[in-house]
């Protein structure tokens, strides 16, 4: 979970009440965080991944001032509409076509506030922006820009303006590769023709998102007096989420919040968008839920309260900070925190049942003990992989749209989840390739592939998969089709054996097995030339079949 550094001294202030360690680790584990460690000065607090409002001090003294009753919740408004206007170019097309933004005026920052300030980016950019890919947060002296801001993409080598932290003007591709955040966050640009850029009407570059500001009117100091600060993203929902816990924390903070113009191709928007969604909870439904008998909505509401909710007009208002609300249930939980969880009551449940073991377990148990009789070796393999292993090595390429690869992945040996069992054993026999010969290994395991459904098109399904290698010098096909045949007798079905090609297996000696007219998996000789990208010198018999198509 992220963690949340904030003073001693600091969180007493924004309380108005001095809190001792016990009392904010009761409290802290009442809202379902901890309280991770304590200095003499400072706390390091576990924040819900849920609640982002939370990481800054701000914002978690304004949720214990409410949940303590040291003050009701305040309705957000902004004061009032900034003539600023957002121009948004239809370059950014599939770059990063969103954007929000908001002033601050009638700020005197602290150099702690100005820590805060940086703090509180970064920690949203580590968690709820993903890394700055959803969003990312620009913070400018106000005074140095001239609106209208124009958001646009440029060809790299168009983009000069001198980064924060540089002596000296730069291109955008000189940013992506010579300057140190330029480098760690290139991947985001990665292949792009275009680069994101915020111009003013004097056509100064404020900044290169999401990757780094300009130092001459991107840097804020203690002198700075009023804010601009902009979200830009991938993500509109995420954007206008960035926008809405800053401009909340700004007020917080004593800042004058003002809007400012968003013009799309073929819409125009204001940010911050301070509109207080209504959600329906019945009390009944809460009492279901949590096991409280006659919960009455005058108690529901006080619960809300604590909880920041607006009460008016006897509709529950969700705050604009509160990114976390999308379901009645999310309402439930916060009225159950506020309840406290130790004190509802553990109930028996009122339906009796006898558990029972599935059919497929019944089936692998067996198998399992079928395997180890005809003397193999159960192996475990990891089931995140690399596409080198399961494709590359093998000689065999399915469609990209059918196996699943790990986003952004850091490392080659782990970038997919594995897509069939035959490559992992193939890797164990390898590490065990000067042990004595035959080797004989199994392994029953999940794979994941992507499915459809009629509702969605794009699903991940998981496959129970039955795959074992014999690997010897005298060991052939027909001792593969022999123990598979055994086998699935021995479990009460009776295969067919159809010949196939399949690149990871020598041509003529590799067949699909067929159980009903079902084609289940396939058998074969390892192709030589799989066997050298292995190290492997042995011949190997293989075969692998899927469960999941056996048992429906």
């Amino acid at each position: 979970m992220p963690i949340l550094d904030i003073k001693k001294d600091k969180l007493s202030e924004l309380l108005g009440k001095k809190l001792n360690d016990k009392q904010l680790w009761e409290l802290l584990f009442q809202f379902g965080m901890e309280l991770d460690s304590v200095s003499d000065d400072e706390y390091k607090i576990e924040i819900t991944p849920d609640r982002p409002d939370l990481l800054s001090s701000y914002g978690l003294a304004r949720a214990i001032r409410y949940y303590l009753d040291i003050e009701n919740p305040k309705q957000y408004k902004v004061d009032e509409k900034s003539d600023w206007v957002i121009k948004v170019d239809q370059s950014l097309r599939g770059i990063r076509p969103y954007i929000g933004g908001f002033l601050v005026k009638g700020l005197k920052i602290t150099e702690e506030q100005l820590k805060e300030m940086i703090y509180v980016q970064e920690k949203l950019h580590d968690t709820l922006c993903r890394g700055r890919e959803a969003a990312a947060i620009g913070i400018y002296p106000s005074n140095k820009i001239k609106p209208p801001i124009i958001f646009t993409a440029y060809i790299p080598k168009m983009i000069k303006f001198i980064p924060l932290g540089a002596l000296k003007e730069m291109t955008g591709d000189d940013i992506l590769t010579k300057h140190p955040t330029g480098r760690e966050y290139a991947h985001l640009l990665k292949n792009k023709e275009r680069y994101p850029v915020l111009v003013d009407s004097k056509n100064d570059v404020l900044s290169m998102p999401p990757i780094i500001n300009s130092e001459t009117s991107g840097r804020i100091t203690v002198d700075t007096k009023e804010f601009f600060v902009e979200v830009t993203g991938t993500r509109k929902i995420t954007v206008m989420n960035v926008i809405n816990i800053l401009a909340c924390m700004f007020k917080d903070m004593g800042g004058k919040i003002m809007s400012v113009k968003i013009e799309y191709e073929k819409e125009t928007t204001t940010t911050p968008d301070f509109n207080y969604e209504s959600i329906d909870v019945k009390p009944e439904y809460v009492s279901e839920i949590l096991g409280i008998d006659k919960m009455d909505k005058k108690t529901m509401n006080n619960f809300l309260v604590k909880m920041g909710y607006i009460i008016k007009q006897n509709k529950i208002l969700i705050p604009p900070y509160r990114v976390d609300i999308i379901h009645p249930i999310d309402v439930v939980d916060d009225i159950g925190r506020a309840y406290t969880y130790d004190r509802l009551e553990p109930r028996m449940s009122p339906v009796f049942t006898i558990g029972n073991i599935f059919n497929q377990e019944i089936m692998i148990d067996r198998m399992r003990e079928i395997m180890i009789g005809f003397e193999f070796l159960e192996t475990f393999t990891l089931g995140l992989t690399s596409k080198i292993y399961q494709f590359d090595m093998t000689n065999y390429m399915p469609d990209s749209k059918v196996y699943v690869r790990i986003s952004k992945a850091k490392a080659t040996e782990v970038n997919m989840v594995r897509y069939w069992l035959l490559p992992e054993l193939l890797r164990s026999l390898s590490i065990n390739r000067e042990r004595s010969y035959p080797i004989k290994l199994f392994e029953i395991s999940d794979v994941v592939r992507r499915g459809s459904t009629d509702r969605n098109e794009n699903i991940f399904v998981n496959h129970k998969m039955f795959s074992f290698i014999m690997s010897g010098e005298s060991i052939t096909f027909t001792d593969t089709k022999r123990i598979l045949t055994k086998t699935m007798k021995l479990l009460g079905y009776h295969i067919e054996i159809k010949r196939m090609n399949h690149p990871t297996f020598i041509p003529g000696r590799c067949a699909n097995v067929v159980v009903d007219d079902k084609e289940i998996g396939f058998i074969g000789e390892v192709h030589p030339n799989v066997l050298e990208k292995f190290g492997i010198q042995m011949p190997v018999s293989a075969c692998e079949i899927d469960l999941s198509v056996l048992i429906i």
